[in-house]
């Protein structure tokens, strides 16, 4: 919850206060801190979650899906940024 809550903050921070340069680093640092958080989340679900023969599948799936994710997070902005100079 600490990740997320942290994350988003950065987001909300980075999106909707974006005023100047240095507003959107301290969001970047808000989702920063975040991070590491989330990133062990798969880990420790899989071990509460799951039994022994199935905490491998489990992580990799996680983690391919997180990564995915960034991936897509990557793509789409660029759908909507043109690179007109009119």
């Amino acid at each position: 919850m600490f990740g997320s809550l942290l994350t988003t903050l950065g987001m909300i921070t980075k999106v909707f206060i974006n005023q100047n340069f240095w507003i959107c680093v301290v969001g970047q640092v808000f989702a920063a801190i975040g991070q590491p958080f989330l990133l062990n989340a798969p880990t420790k679900l899989a071990a509460v979650w799951f039994g022994d023969k199935e905490r491998v599948a489990a992580i990799t799936i996680a983690v391919a899906a997180s990564a995915l994710g960034a991936a897509i997070g990557f793509l789409i902005p660029s759908m909507f940024v043109n690179n007109d100079d009119k």
